[in-house]
């Protein structure tokens, strides 16, 4: 056997050796610190070019690769160092945008017999930020999310709704009913302190019932 073939014997062992022995030192560390590394030939030319190291960071669309390094240990330091400033900042901000990010809203099971109206107005509304927060814009997964939110009771009114408007249609007639003016009008003139109840309280109340009235502001104030 040639001296060569002796010599690349005893490098492809050395490397097979730091394998082994970088996967063993990194299994505790944390996981923002144990990319998979690549070992670079130095070249046939040099011996003492060969025995150099150096690894290559493969985070993806990342270039980096440590110089050649004459032990092992420096350039895994290297690439640590590496990994640890640049990767794992970026993890860590894309954990925090991941946890700012709205959740998609309970089940709508609010009983449309009742005066649900508002409820559902403001559900409705936490369901298009959840849907806007995580960009979704395609009509069939909106009809699908959305789909998937709705109570078998409430389901079975709208059962016939095939796509995403049609199905916002449907969940409007259920609960945005139509109000008598008049009547909403009559009760905000008849409303009424009740025993007990504070000031704060009863001005809700009527702020609430007008509402209801659809006044309309007029376009000018004629001043006496």
């Amino acid at each position: 056997m040639e001296n060569q073939d002796i010599e690349a014997i005893e490098i492809a062992a050395g490397q097979a050796d730091y394998l082994i022995d970088s996967a063993v030192a990194t299994a505790n560390q944390p996981e923002h610190i144990i990319p998979v590394v690549d070992i670079v030939d130095g070249g046939d030319n040099n011996l003492d070019d060969t025995r150099k190291v150096t690894l290559k960071c493969v985070v993806e669309d990342c270039e980096f690769q440590t110089s050649k390094c004459d032990s092992e240990e420096v350039a895994c330091q290297l690439l640590m160092l590496h990994t640890d400033l640049k990767h794992k900042a970026q993890q860590e901000s894309g954990k925090t945008r991941g946890s700012n990010k709205i959740r998609l809203p309970e089940t709508l099971d609010l009983d449309p017999s009742d005066d649900n109206g508002e409820a559902y107005q403001f559900w409705l509304a936490r369901f298009n930020s959840y849907l806007a927060e995580c960009d979704i814009i395609k009509i069939y997964e909106k009809y699908s999310k959305l789909k998937s939110r709705l109570a078998f009771n409430i389901f079975q009114h709208v059962s016939d709704a095939q796509d995403y408007e049609t199905l916002i249609v449907a969940l409007e007639n259920l609960y945005v009913k139509k109000r008598n003016i008049y009547a909403a009008r009559n009760r905000l003139v008849t409303c009424r302190q009740m025993a007990g109840e504070n000031v704060r309280a009863y001005l809700l109340r009527l702020n609430q019932l007008a509402k209801l009235c659809k006044f309309s502001k007029p376009d000018t104030i004629e001043v006496n």
